[in-house]
């Protein structure tokens, strides 16, 4: 209930003229139009929600709108995760789950020793909020991609890799970035080993915690047939795998989601009659929606365009740097993943590349820092600045791209 009061007001808190619940109704009422709006303009729909919510930010509407780190974390994400994983395909994960642990993994590592590299060579910044920005902008946030490509019929093998992907690159970014806070915020006290051990044990320990209540959530599953209790035990499953992982110190977004991926492939396929599956479906599709179109439009109403211009070279260059290292990652992930499953076609990899836009997470966790951290402002106006250009540049130009890959289209059948 806490969380949910912070929730209402965080969103409306700001504007003298609306209340709590005229500022709901009219965020929401924005969101519908701009859905309506999509289907004609045939733009990406968080896209625009972010555009339109610059308009709000720059007419001062909610003026001192408050985009909170633990809104997004403790509220938002645990639906955007479950949500995912509920309907992510386990014959599919499982024949390209090599690829998808390298690029959740490995690619993150990749793109973080990179995008440090590259900072560190062509600009003076300090080390360590390089390190920590390198940290927490590594995680993909394709939530407006995956939507397209569904629009565009795309095959549902693709969507799945894209989609995995960003559920288990979420958690293993958060876990690099708590590493990369306390080494800026107390230099020396974190070494190589301790570093190591602590990623084991958030990540792998988030998975075992997910796995283990999507096993026991599954079983419960197949003892009732109540759609209202089933749906009740979902929320639970989704918000309680997420807190409980927090609480032990492991990765709530890596529980969470493997959570999802059990409770949306045994609970659901094998402990839900007809009735209650279509229910749970269309429940969490409606809760996503809702909290994405919240989310973006909360994105854009924060954006500080006046910073953002100030340090537009420095946020250049970053993007550029930052899509370099999604291109290695994600080719050095395809190459080493052929010979552990069926390789990706090229065209599959160039889409990930450009599929690989920023978003939410990178915001919490640039919001995260606390106000005394060394670059604080600096750094949350880079991440602000870099998400904008992401959104806008790769999110208005990823339909045409993958029309022009050839992934798009009931016909294409790629190879495997």
């Amino acid at each position: 209930m806490n969380a949910l009061r912070e929730c209402l007001d965080l969103i409306a808190t700001s504007s003298e003229t609306l209340g709590i619940e005229e500022t709901i109704i009219a965020l929401l009422a924005l969101a519908a139009v701009v859905s309506v709006v999509t289907r004609f303009l045939r733009l990406p729909y968080t896209v625009t929600l972010v555009l339109a919510g610059l308009v709000v930010g720059v007419s001062g509407l909610l003026r001192d709108l408050q985009f909170s780190a633990d809104l997004v974390f403790l509220v938002f994400l645990p639906v955007i995760l479950f949500e995912a994983a509920l309907n992510t395909p386990a014959a599919y994960l499982k024949r390209y789950w090599p690829v998808i642990a390298l690029l959740a993994i490995f690619g993150v590592l990749v793109s973080f020793a990179i995008t440090t590299a590259g900072l560190r060579w062509l600009t003076d910044e300090p080390i360590a909020e390089i390190m920590l920005f390198s940290a927490l902008i590594a995680a993909t946030d394709p939530v407006s991609v995956v939507a397209l490509f569904r629009r565009l019929r795309a095959d549902r093998r693709l969507t799945t890799v894209i989609d995995s992907e960003s559920l288990f690159n979420d958690g293993t970014a958060a876990v690099v970035f708590a590493i990369a806070l306390m080494v800026l915020r107390e230099p020396g006290s974190v070494g190589i080993d301790d570093a190591v051990l602590r990623f084991l044990w958030m990540a792998a320990g988030g998975l075992a915690v997910g796995l283990a209540i999507g096993y026991v959530a599954s079983r419960l599953h197949r003892r009732f047939d109540e759609q209202l209790l089933e749906l009740m035990m979902t929320t639970i499953v989704a918000y309680g795998s997420f807190l409980l992982a927090e609480q032990l110190g492991m990765s709530g977004p890596v529980a969470c989601a493997a959570a999802g991926i059990v409770v949306g492939n045994v609970g659901r396929e094998l402990g839900m009659s007809e009735g209650v599956k279509q229910a749970v479906t269309i429940f969490w599709e409606y809760a996503a929606f809702i909290v994405n179109s919240l989310v973006f439009l909360l994105i854009g109403a924060q954006m500080d365009l006046r910073a953002i211009g100030d340090q537009i070279g420095l946020i250049g260059l970053a993007f550029v740097i930052v899509l370099a290292a999604r291109a290695v990652s994600v080719y050095a992930s395809a190459g080493i993943g052929r010979f552990l499953c069926p390789p990706l076609p090229g065209r599959w990899q160039h889409v990930l590349v450009w599929s690989g836009l920023r978003g939410t997470v990178a915001l919490a966790l640039a919001l995260s820092v606390p106000r005394d951290t060394p670059g604080q402002a600096r750094l949350v106006t880079l991440t602000f600045g870099v998400v904008l250009f992401s959104l806008l540049i790769q999110g208005l130009t990823m339909g045409p791209f993958a029309k022009r890959m050839g992934v798009a289209g009931p016909a294409h059948h790629p190879g495997t």
